[in-house]
């Protein structure tokens, strides 16, 4: 079973002061993940968050409720959403090597600090392929709407 242990920025805090418009930057044990083309819209009423790496990695994050149980698409920042085995969304990670790492059966939070055109949040926590697990942080600054 995978915990997603995840240590909350505030909504009042810049989770990505550096990053600019489509740009994911995260931390997968030591190694450095970045995007520079991460995109979202919606899904229905989930979000969905898209972020190629430059090496043939990538990202996936998909939100359909707020903690408050709010959908998505009614949703107003700043707010959390659960990315855990019960919660409101999930994170994926698929390295260029192949296979995928997932929250899915774990828990915690992914923060959310700016909602419009523009989707600006951070998050940390540990991700499995079901067997080995990694630390991961980051944050993000994706285009869509």
């Amino acid at each position: 079973m995978l915990w997603f242990s995840l240590f909350a920025c505030s909504p009042s805090d810049s989770c990505a002061p550096d990053l600019g418009p489509g740009q994911l930057t995260a931390t997968i044990d030591t190694a450095a993940f970045t995007s520079s083309d991460a995109t979202w819209r919606f899904a229905g009423a989930a979000l969905q968050l898209n972020a190629p790496g430059a090496d043939g990695d990538s990202f996936s994050i998909v939100l359909q409720t707020t903690d408050t149980g709010t959908p998505l698409d009614e949703a107003e920042a700043p707010f959390s959403v659960d990315v855990g085995e019960t919660g409101g969304g999930w994170i994926l990670y698929y390295p260029r090597e192949g296979g995928s790492l997932t929250t899915q059966s774990g828990s915690g939070s992914l923060e959310v600090t700016t909602f419009d055109d523009t989707l600006i949040a951070c998050f940390v926590g540990v991700l499995s392929d079901g067997g080995a697990t990694v630390d991961l942080e980051g944050a993000l600054v994706a285009t869509g709407g």
